[in-house]
């Protein structure tokens, strides 16, 4: 009986210090549901207005059509005379999988397959021999060294004399 009294004084107390959070996260929450959506966007309807709207996506891996980045702005008028902004954004994938956006960007592609690589890491290499950009399906590792396909004879005649570690 003690404890359910104490319980109910903490709660009423948290629950009067909560007043102003509790608001924003029914504010928040209205927000964030798309039933909500139509009622932000019912002042517009009554009147002209103006709605901007962000769409960021995840396109295909860049190497299927040689596109790193897609940006779009669209304005258009519907019929309730509301003025619709549209920012569509396409990050692509480099063929490593990695996003190529958010400071994560195209280097090149490969001297042998041609595959895009990026700035991630083990996504590309470059030949010490000729500085060729390689991915590492096609980067040959001796030592600590690293060589392209056409130059791992060049670094393994290297490693014979000794030359590399």
């Amino acid at each position: 009986m003690i404890f359910e009294r104490i319980i109910e004084l903490l709660q009423s107390i948290t629950g009067a210090l909560r007043g102003n959070s509790v608001s924003r996260r029914s504010q928040e929450d209205m927000y964030e549901s798309g039933s909500s959506k139509d009622e932000l966007l019912e002042p517009l309807r009554e009147g002209t207005g103006t709605r901007k709207r962000e769409v960021h996506v995840i396109g295909p891996r860049a190497s299927s059509d040689g596109v790193g980045w897609d940006k779009e702005r669209v304005e258009y008028v519907d019929g309730q005379k509301v003025t619709t902004t549209v920012e569509y954004s396409q990050s692509r994938r480099c063929d490593c999988g990695a996003v190529l956006a958010y400071g994560n960007t195209v280097l090149g592609t490969c001297s042998v397959c041609s595959r895009v690589v990026c700035k991630a890491e083990k996504c590309a290499a470059r030949c010490e021999r000729c500085g060729a950009l390689v991915c590492t399906r096609h980067c040959v590792h001796i030592g600590e060294r690293t060589f392209c396909t056409r130059h791992r004879a060049y670094g393994l005649w290297m490693r014979f004399w000794g030359m590399l570690k």
